[in-house]
């Protein structure tokens, strides 16, 4: 045993010094103790705000709720309009005209790139906790302004437990509540886990019948809480990290990672470059651990932000990450073409639905709500005219119609502060007007720094990226092209100057004492210009990612500054960012600046492909040309005529209409109102959604015709939800008055089933039709009703359930609860391997049976014989369909030989297909030569 000598005075600096630590570690303890006291917590407590690295998920909370239009104003949930999804359409199957139409919506018109068309219609969507039940690879796609980044935020709130999505209040709910009775009734969220439990019961009952284990559900209480009983699938998101990266962060062409790179290593650097530099260390272990455990929900954003020339080397990163993490769950935002490379490594692809007209109105509430907080001066209206302000709000709703979120909420933002001119103002406020003004309100000196921004922008267009280095490479470059740079007046410009009049020579020609001139002025161009981009980022109008890059937030403020800049320069310059996929936002802009005639001739002499796209296009420019553009008359004529042509495909029709309604151009009614009344009965269908789109409220009666006297019932259906979506008075009452003239339940749910996106009108009309006398009515309601997604429609659907004394109303409302419990338990599931799908095997061992194939054919060669060779056309279109829905481009050939097929549904099938192929892929597909 070793002993130790006793030194006083040691062991007392040694005890002052304990004391002092003991002191210290406790101050340190209380105030973190008060810190972690003060700091928001997660509303549910999931795997995110539990494991998650503490200070890499505030920094991300807080970049999310910032990181929206009025991200400077507001937070992200106080504006917040619930994201929703439309899942890939269903894999084909051969449709039994015997049986009834389950769902109303299977002919209403999809066409994602112009989603307009589609927007006023209630289809069946998938919400964040839906999503995150299935597959485990997702491709998130929509167009610019869509609101792709605000949905990848909020599912990084939602699973990390900051936001939840509590059903709005609205009458109903008030009625229900008003009618309880506190002493004996339980309160309504209650009445509802009660029933989701018994009809949980009943499932899990029916599960088990035959088996060793049956579940007794006459024994169970339904106010009880059981562990076998499920009313929810778990969700995937809840119990995995959010990690957000925009692709702007993600450096793959550089050698700092080695050769054998991980493809985590550039999404770590991404990540540490958002954080600060102790999150950024401690970060790594934690960031892998979550790789390799499979607990990391990777949000992949910004794909159309970057240059065009970067995206295939994106799209192989995205795959391996994919590849070396296979564990854990990935969403890739994506456009609306060139998502194909990412289906073929199993990616599911789901759709940002648009907004419907319910949604603008909620938005513009929540905006006039929100307003105190964010904006110094009161909201300016006419109080002689309107009584309140909800009273003005109502009257600016119905104009934000086919305009996309960035858009709406940009028009919104400018009404209540004050920016719209009066009625009796001659001009118009344009789209231009409200971007000067936000930019106004985030930049107050904008206008002396306009040209700075101007030039910023279509360096990020023609670059990817804006750094110090390419502003001023980029300005002698314009010179140097002919090009009249017009930048600002600065010191940038006296370079410039220089190097017009040919005085900036080439530094090796230069004497040392011109050397040294030139230097210095270069390094106050670049003090500069360094100043101008920090003053940017700290506005809010650029962000900064890795390597001294930055961008603009958002992408449409960039086109709109680039479309400026191009103004006034000539053709030629013009025609040159024309060519470039980067600018394609800019010319929609730059319609409404300028003469773009010899842009339009240059569109239309083109070869056309597939999708009409290049021609389709010029319907975008339509939206800020002025109404006298000598070509809009002409492009509308040739877009009517390609729709209303007799022998026109259909997937050409529907993107035609499609692009039309989306125009928001008057002229495009007038091809509606005429297709309505053609022998075509598809031109009339499609006519039917078209001017229900455009609230054409002059085709009231045109549609009602329809509903009585067209013989096909698609039709039908087509007009009663034309009526429903124009949401007047009138189109709503002819709809309702319609309605026992149906002999149809379909056309009848046609209205009750749209009637349940709409707040206002649609939820106090389905509660009237549930307690009428009709049972035909009573039935479509439930319907109409289940699609509610409201605590109060699960009791009224069971109430009917309960007391109906019509076995068929009764039987319905048990169908519908069943249905409506059955989505708590929905999964996203990717498309089979076209040799793996059910019909196709049957079909093979039903040809082995019979003697058509011999039973050692390989499963190739059978597919190719039912692709071309079957006598039965059925065959043969589910085949040609089933290629373009699961992505099989090497049979391209195949499908452009099927369309010399004998069958007219085969050849409709097949152009549908090779027009899904152009959209996966994102490159033209020549049109066939006939």
């Amino acid at each position: 045993m070793a002993f130790f000598d006793f030194d006083s005075i040691s062991f007392g600096l040694g005890a002052t010094s304990g004391v002092l630590t003991t002191l210290a570690v406790q101050r340190v303890a209380r105030v973190i103790r008060e810190r972690n006291a003060g700091r928001e917590r997660a509303t549910v407590r999931t795997y995110a705000s539990r494991e998650a690295d503490e200070g890499y998920l505030s920094a991300l909370v807080e970049y999310a709720r910032q990181q929206h239009l009025l991200g400077h104003k507001i937070r992200l949930e106080d504006i917040l309009i619930e994201p929703r999804f439309i899942p890939p359409s269903p894999i084909l199957e051969i449709p039994n005209p015997d049986e009834p139409i389950e769902n109303v919506f299977q002919k209403t018109p999809i066409v994602h790139d112009y989603p307009h068309l589609h927007a006023p219609y209630n289809l069946k969507t998938l919400s964040i906790a839906e999503i995150s039940r299935g597959h485990r690879r997702i491709a998130l796609i929509g167009l610019q302004g869509s609101g792709r980044t605000t949905a990848l935020l909020t599912i990084a709130l939602w699973s990390s437990g900051f936001m939840e999505f509590p059903p709005q209040r609205d009458s109903i709910v008030e009625q229900l509540e008003s009618e309880l009775d506190p002493k004996k009734d339980v309160p309504i969220d209650t009445q509802v886990l009660r029933i989701r439990r018994r009809i949980a019961m009943a499932r899990l009952a029916e599960q088990r019948i035959g088996t060793d284990e049956e579940y007794a559900s006459e024994a169970k209480d339904p106010t009880e809480k059981d562990e076998e009983v499920l009313i929810e699938a778990p969700s995937t998101f809840r119990n995995s990290a959010p990690i957000y990266v925009h692709l702007a962060d993600i450096v793959l062409d550089s050698n700092e990672y080695g050769r054998q790179v991980d493809p985590s290593e550039p999404l770590i650097r991404a990540l540490q470059h958002q954080t600060g530099y102790v999150v950024s260390r401690r970060l790594v272990n934690k960031t892998y651990k979550l790789l390799e455990s499979g607990n990391a929900l990777i949000l992949v954003d910004g794909f159309d932000d970057i240059h065009v020339s970067k995206r295939p080397q994106a799209i192989r990163w995205m795959r391996a990450l994919m590849d070396f993490y296979p564990d854990n769950f990935f969403i890739f935002a994506m456009p609306t073409e060139g998502y194909g490379l990412l289906m073929e490594a199993g990616a599911v692809p789901i759709y940002l639905r648009p907004w419907h007209k319910q949604d603008m109105s909620v938005s513009v509430d929540k905006i006039q709500r929100g307003w105190n907080k964010f904006s110094r001066q009161a909201i300016e209206y006419d109080k002689s005219f309107y009584e309140t302000i909800g009273d003005y709000t109502q009257t600016i709703k119905p104009d934000g119609n086919r305009l996309s979120p960035f858009d709406h909420t940009l028009r919104t933002w400018s009404i209540f502060n004050g920016n719209e001119l009066q009625e009796e103002d001659e001009k118009q406020v344009t789209f231009a007007d409200r971007v000067h003004a936000y930019l106004k309100d985030i930049l107050p000196v904008v206008d002396d720094v306009l040209p700075e921004l101007k030039r910023a922008a279509t360096v990020q267009l023609d670059r990817g990226f804006i750094t110090l280095e390419n502003l001023i490479d980029y300005a002698l470059f314009k010179t140097e092209t002919g090009e009249d740079p017009r930048l600002t007046r600065t010191l940038t410009q006296e370079v410039m100057a220089l190097a017009d009049t040919s005085e900036l020579q080439v530094t090796e020609d230069l004497d040392d004492d011109a050397r040294k001139e030139r230097e210095k002025l270069s390094q106050e161009v670049s003090k500069e210009q360094t100043k101008l981009l920090e003053r940017f980022v700290k506005a809010g109008i650029l962000i900064s990612f890795r390597g001294g890059r930055y961008q603009f937030k958002h992408k449409i403020i960039a086109s709109y500054l680039a479309a400026i800049d191009l103004s006034d320069a000539r053709p030629e310059i013009v025609y040159r960012k024309y060519v470039k996929p980067d600018w394609e936002y800019a010319m929609n802009y730059l319609a409404g600046m300028r003469d773009v005639d010899f842009l339009v001739a240059e569109h239309l002499d083109d070869d056309l492909d597939i999708r009409f796209e290049k021609v389709l296009k010029l319907t975008n420019w339509l939206k800020y040309a002025p109404e006298d553009v000598p070509w809009r008359n002409n492009l509308l004529r040739y877009l009517g005529n390609v729709f209303a042509s007799p022998n026109q495909f259909s997937v050409v029709r529907e993107r035609v209409a499609a692009a039309l309604v989306s125009s928001r151009d008057a002229g495009a009614r007038v091809v509606f109102r005429r297709g309505i009344g053609t022998k075509n009965p598809d031109v009339r269908r499609l006519c039917c959604y078209a001017l229900g789109a455009s609230r054409d409220e002059g085709a009231i009666d045109a549609l009602s015709q329809v509903v009585m006297q067209d013989p096909i019932i698609d039709n039908k259906i087509a007009g009663q939800m034309g009526l429903v979506a124009m949401g007047s008075e009138e189109a709503l009452l002819t709809a309702i008055d319609l309605f026992d003239m149906a002999s149809d339940e379909a056309v009848r749910r046609a209205v009750t089933e749209n009637l349940a996106a709409d707040h206002e009108v649609g939820y106090p009309t389905l509660k009237d039709m549930l307690e009428s006398e009709s049972i035909t009515m009573r039935r479509a309601a439930l319907y109409g009703t289940s699609r509610v997604n409201t605590p109060w429609a699960w009791i009224l659907i069971d109430r009917i359930f309960q007391n109906d004394t019509e076995s068929f109303v009764r039987l319905a409302s048990e169908v519908v609860l069943r249905q409506k419990f059955e989505t708590y338990f929905y999964e996203l599931h990717p498309y089979p391997d076209a040799l793996e799908m059910e019909w196709f095997i049957f079909w093979e061992q039903t040809q082995k049976d019979f003697g058509v194939l011999a039973y050692d054919t390989e499963p190739e060669e059978a597919f190719e014989h039912a692709f071309s060779k079957s006598d039965k056309p059925e065959i043969r279109w589910l085949v040609t369909g089933t290629l373009g829905q699961i992505g099989e481009y090497a049979m391209v050939d195949k499908l452009y030989n099927a369309l010399r097929d004998s069958d007219a549904n085969i050849r409709d099938r097949a152009y549908r297909s090779l027009a899904e192929f152009q959209e996966q892929l994102g490159k033209p597909i020549p049109i066939p030569i006939t």
